[in-house]
């Protein structure tokens, strides 16, 4: 057991230096155990219960040496874990931080809904609401495990917002503001309340069937009137259950359609649970006839389904509008009163100056005003490679600060930035997107109208024909076995298999309506397939293509471990290709420094050695003659990136490294070609690179562009749609969001970031384009397969309708006949999608 130095905190927080000084540390993890949890006397003391297992498994292994290794570090590399926790939750005690989150309460206190990581069971909840032992000044806390929202409610006076957080983050829960979840939360709520009606609707149907199959049976072997009542009227009740509660959504909406004088398949569907459910109610009452609550129980409950599936599509659209939450960090170091603070975004404003540390994203647009590093934007415009970046350039929020810290003097913050912008054009996109109008629709409309004056002339004829009851018999007949379930479940059904197939092939397909839009596109009506170049025709990192000049071992493994430390692109790449520890004689460096402008030096007795770009070489007076520009003029022509290679202070070598082509790209591009899609290609790259790879892919010039803009990407898309060309966009940056939500279909690639998955129409997990190409295949051979069912399923009922009208089908009977039609359609669609090998001209 040991006591643990704390870090400085902010004047704001109450608990003095002193007192923190004295804290228990823990001797696992060497954070402060909280006074909660002290155990007097106990010779080990822990911060959580995890600390306390993990301590035990350790030793109970044997492997207590690990301690005595992390105690042997430098005091340098030990220790740091406590202080991003604690810099990063000051924020959370800024004025407009807590006007925004939190809410006063009576009597001075003050109220906050936090979500929390790490929330798996009601152990969690158990100790989260233990918070008030461990943390002074807390008075409640409420943790919802379904939602894992905890509600804080603490006296300020006492403790400060951040040592709560804190408090919370040493317990393992790393707590976040939960404002931003609200909407999403209340979606997940209207999906929950959805689940609820489907299992209710699940329940009466599968216990009316069962009730129904006694009373058939009970026809053919004989049943005692006496039980045959009771299960008449329990069969009652449970329908009465299954119409007024789940089933009332289709009486909605066929009112609502009245309403609007628009007719929609919930008045059809009204209709037959209304009529057949009166009329059941009736037969029940009078101790005569059939009862339909078996039938009308499994039809609520099946369209009830489909709506669930539905909901659950809009929602996954509909997150898209908090994307850029994942792109930005939710504050940041900024120079106020003479020194450096760190404040929420909310509390930045124009001409603040913000301070944004290596390897961290960048919070606001603005211009630097001190240091020189690289900025690494791929996410943003596409470009491959790190940009260098010094005083005076202009940056954006969303880019990652992959060199040397900077400061910025901040022109845009929130929704105000180019990032921001960026994304309310890529959920507007998402929104504007036109509800598919499907061929099931249109036959639907139609056939509804057929049906409901064809019942009223049926009764109408039969009435003035035998009487009242047959009449009411035979247009409750046609009623049923007329409904157009299995006409509107036939495209449902089929998608909803065609997804699942999809799916199997590790492509998720969010909006059903990408199969009729790729299916469109054929040889004679060609579509446009537009191209991110960067992580999606290309690896999206660089490789080392060529060492050109002095190629001794010993130089490249120099040059290997040079780079054993670097978190740039570049450095990595180096490190991959070079390290090697095997080379004898191999002295190591003593001194290696980073240099912001674009390179680095390494230092040992004897030898200095500096790599990097030509602006790097310049700034530390080395000239690259004419014999190395021409050596190195063919590879900048193709696009590559030059590293040179300086032993003191003279030219040895450079290294050229390029973004390389995935290998399935050029024969996914040429079958999608034969399939109607002519390619073209949208990137932010270099014209260089970006020429590179359409001369590989046989890409018309004309379809080339390079060194685009996010914006300049989104209206490429919409010139493209223009002519009414269908226009498949295939992207994985933040760059490409917008115009996968402009693209009739926008398709995510692996390993994309999480706007341009959130935005697309699809995701495919698996790289290259081989998926597009399957995905397009199945399109084809799914809609085909719709317009199939759609006209079995017409015929069906058009047969069906035809004998009820005439007499020949009884109301029990049609009961029977109507889940098989839509039976009929499931079998054909799971028969024929089962089969489907990856072509479309599979049967």
């Amino acid at each position: 057991m040991s006591t643990l130095a704390s870090p400085p905190t902010p004047s704001s927080l109450s608990t003095s230096a002193t007192e923190l000084a004295q804290e228990v540390a823990c001797d696992h993890c060497g954070l402060p155990v909280p006074d909660g949890l002290q155990v007097a006397g106990a010779e080990q003391q822990f911060c959580c219960s995890g600390c306390a297992s993990v301590y035990r498994m350790i030793h109970g292994c044997d492997l207590g040496r690990y301690y005595e290794l992390r105690d042997a570090l430098p005091a340098d590399r030990q220790g740091p874990l406590a202080e991003p926790a604690s810099n990063r939750y000051t924020t959370f005690d800024d004025p407009a931080f807590l006007d925004t989150h939190a809410q006063p309460l009576t009597d001075g206190l003050m109220q906050i809904d936090l979500r929390l990581s790490g929330v798996y069971c009601a152990a969690c909840v158990w100790l989260i609401e233990r918070l008030p032992r461990v943390c002074p000044g807390v008075i409640e806390a409420r943790l919802s495990l379904r939602q894992t929202v905890a509600r804080i409610t603490w006296d300020p006076t006492q403790v400060a917002l951040s040592q709560v957080a804190l408090a919370i983050h040493r317990l393992g829960y790393p707590p976040h503001p939960a404002g931003e979840a609200d909407a999403r939360t209340a979606r997940l709520e209207g999906e929950r309340k959805m689940l609820i009606r489907v299992g209710v609707a699940g329940v009466c149907a599968g216990n009316t069937m069962l009730l129904a199959v006694a009373l058939y049976m009970g026809l053919i072997d004989g049943m005692a009137d006496e039980f045959q009542t009771f299960l008449r009227w329990v069969s009652l009740g449970l329908g009465a259950i299954s119409l007024c509660w789940p089933g009332a959504l289709f009486f909605r909406g066929a009112w609502a359609g009245l309403r609007t004088r628009h007719v929609t398949l919930d008045l059809p569907i009204a209709l037959a649970l209304g009529v057949g459910g009166i009329a059941g109610m009736f037969n029940v009452v009078l101790g005569r006839g059939e009862v339909y609550f078996d039938s009308l129980c499994v039809l609520v409950f099946l369209l009830l389904v489909g709506r669930y599936l539905q909901m659950r599509q809009q929602r996954r659209t509909t997150d898209a509008v908090t994307l850029m939450q994942s792109l930005t960090p939710v504050g940041c170091a900024v120079w106020r009163g003479g020194e450096w603070v760190e404040l929420p975004l909310e509390a930045i404003t124009p001409g603040d100056r913000v301070r944004v540390p290596s390897n961290e994203r960048l919070p606001v647009d603005g211009v630097i005003v001190a240091g020189q590093s690289s900025i690494d934007t791929a996410s943003l415009t596409g470009e491959s490679r790190p940009t260098s970046i010094g005083i005076g350039d202009e940056v954006f929020a969303g880019s990652q600060n992959v060199g040397a810290a900077i400061e910025i003097d901040v022109q845009a913050v929130g929704t105000e930035t180019r990032l921001a912008r960026l994304m309310e054009d890529a959920a507007a996109g998402v929104a504007a997107k036109p509800t598919i109008v499907r061929l099931a629709d249109r036959i639907a409309g139609v056939f509804t109208v057929c049906v409901i004056v064809l019942a009223a002339a049926v009764f109408s004829g039969w009435w003035a024909a035998v009487g009242l009851e047959p009449a009411i018999n035979h247009a409750v007949a046609l009623l049923i076995v007329a409904c157009p379930c299995a006409l509107g479940l036939a495209t449902p059904l089929t998608l909803a298999l065609g997804i699942g197939v999809a799916a199997r092939r590790d492509i998720l397909v969010k909006d059903v309506a990408v199969f009729e839009k790729l299916a469109k596109v054929l040889p004679d009506r060609p579509g446009v397939l537009a191209l991110d170049k960067t992580g999606t025709l290309t690896r999206g990192e660089l490789r080392v293509v060529a060492w050109v000049g002095d190629d001794d071992a010993a130089l490249q493994a120099d040059v290997g471990n040079a780079e054993r430390d670097a978190r740039h692109p570049v450095g990595r790449a180096l490190r991959e290709a070079y390290a090697a520890e095997s080379v004898d004689d191999l002295v190591p460096f003593t001194h290696i420094v980073e240099d912001p402008r674009g390179g680095l030096i390494a230092e040992r007795e004897g030898s200095t050695l500096r790599l990097g770009n030509a602006r790097f070489l310049a700034a530390h007076n080395l000239t690259i003659d004419q014999h190395w520009i021409g050596r190195a003029a063919p590879y900048q022509q193709h696009g590559a990136s030059l590293v040179w290679v300086a032993v003191n202070d003279h030219i040895a070598a450079f290294v050229a490294l390029e973004d390389t082509l995935r290998d399935d790209s050029p024969a996914a591009t040429h079958d999608l070609a034969e399939q109607g899609w002519s390619s073209a290609i949208l990137s932010g790259d270099l014209t260089p690179a970006v020429r590179r790879v359409a001369d590989h892919l046989h890409t018309h010039e004309q379809h080339v562009h390079a060194e685009l803009a996010p914006e300049d990407k989104t209206q490429l898309v919409e010139r493209y749609r223009e002519p009414g060309q269908t226009v498949l966009m295939v992207g994985d940056g933040v760059n490409d969001a917008a115009a996968l939500a402009a693209a009739d279909v926008g398709l995510a690639v692996q390993g994309g970031a999480e706007a341009a998955m959130a935005v697309a129409d699809a995701y495919t997990a698996r790289p290259g384009l081989r998926p597009v190409v399957e995905l397009v295949a199945l399109s084809k051979y799914t809609v085909r397969l719709i317009r199939q069912n759609l006209w079995v399923s017409l015929g069906y009922n058009a047969t069906a309708v035809a004998l009820a009208a005439a007499g020949l089908l009884t109301p029990w009977i049609a009961a029977i006949l109507m889940p098989i039609s839509s039976l009929t359609v499931l079998s054909l669609a799971v028969s024929r999608l089962s089969r489907w090998k990856g072509s479309p001209s599979c049967p």
